[in-house]
């Protein structure tokens, strides 16, 4: 959880320090290595905080592991994924409006996916109680 609220710490008040080069010979900025941690711990968070990972085998607690698993496989991938699309690793876009959109959609759904999957499992977990 540190590590994810340092991350979003540096994006708010420092964010001068994401484009500070971490391996100047090979274009690395400290902002992807720092991104890609922050969505690799987020997913940690994700995995481990849902209320069907000790609740009973039903369709939904396995839906959401399930989707669990598949964030957590986009987490891990985000840097490759983004390296490959920019053809760098400053993940600069260049000429590229169509491809640069589709990587900001993706990072988009790496960052919001956990919490609105967090929220409709607190729905669900909310109903469950209410019925009992």
């Amino acid at each position: 959880m540190t590590i994810v609220a340092t991350t979003i710490v540096i994006f708010i008040f420092y964010p001068a320090v994401l484009g500070i080069a971490l391996i100047p010979s090979i274009g690395l900025p400290l902002g992807g290595l720092i991104t890609a941690i922050g969505i690799i711990c987020w997913a940690g968070i994700f995995r481990r905080s849902g209320s069907w990972i000790h609740g009973e085998k039903t369709i939904i607690s396995l839906l959401f592991k399930n989707l669990a698993r598949l964030y957590t496989l986009m987490a891990w991938s985000w840097f490759p994924i983004s390296w490959w699309a920019s053809g760098n690793l400053g993940f600069n876009f260049e000429n590229e409006p169509y491809v640069s959109e589709m990587w900001w959609q993706y990072t988009y759904a790496c960052l919001w996916l956990p919490l609105v999957l967090g929220l409709i499992d607190r729905i669900v977990l909310l109903i469950r109680r209410i019925r009992a």
